[in-house]
């Protein structure tokens, strides 16, 4: 069947909903918390940061970076030096 080109519906700026202390590293880390269905179509996300939806919850590491697909698929990629 024909899937249509995009049914990832959010527009505009990825905005945070709230932040989170986390520990990375050893560290404690205050992270900004997205909301899944609230991220718009190519947003790019630079970890570390938190994305919720029901029933999961994403975690990007520091050093990666979490793109937005058209289909709403997170794709997380390992920057590199």
């Amino acid at each position: 069947p024909d899937l249509p080109d995009d049914v990832h519906t959010a527009t505009g700026s990825a905005v945070p909903s709230s932040e989170r202390s986390v520990w990375f590293d050893g560290k404690a880390r205050t992270v900004a918390v997205y909301d899944r269905p609230s991220l718009p179509r190519t947003a790019v996300l630079k970890g570390p940061v938190i994305i919720e939806e029901s029933g999961s919850i994403t975690i990007v590491p520091p050093g990666w970076t979490c793109r937005v697909g058209a289909f709403a698929t997170l794709q997380l990629d390992k920057e590199t030096v």
